[in-house]
């Protein structure tokens, strides 16, 4: 038989609270929620900046390599005696 897991989260029962109390649950809620929503929303930005950086990168890399990739196209002025 299979069992709950421990971390699996109880529903508090909401039932026995005045009205005043629910809604200062539920406030306490999206309080939570927001603060959430703003934490993801600068990793998100992070995540963005970090990725243009990235981007500059290889980019400045793509530069770089560019005139070694033509030192292979161009033939040593010996051998065209």
């Amino acid at each position: 038989m299979k069992s709950t897991p421990d971390n699996a989260s109880s529903t508090p029962d909401f039932s026995g609270l005045s009205t005043a109390e629910m809604m200062s649950v539920i406030s306490n809620l999206q309080a939570q929620l927001a603060a959430k929503e703003d934490a993801l929303q600068n990793q998100q930005v992070q995540l963005k900046q970090h990725d243009e950086t990235l981007q500059r990168r290889d980019n400045y890399i793509a530069i770089l390599e560019e005139p070694v990739s033509y030192t292979h196209l161009t033939l040593p002025t010996s051998d065209l005696v």
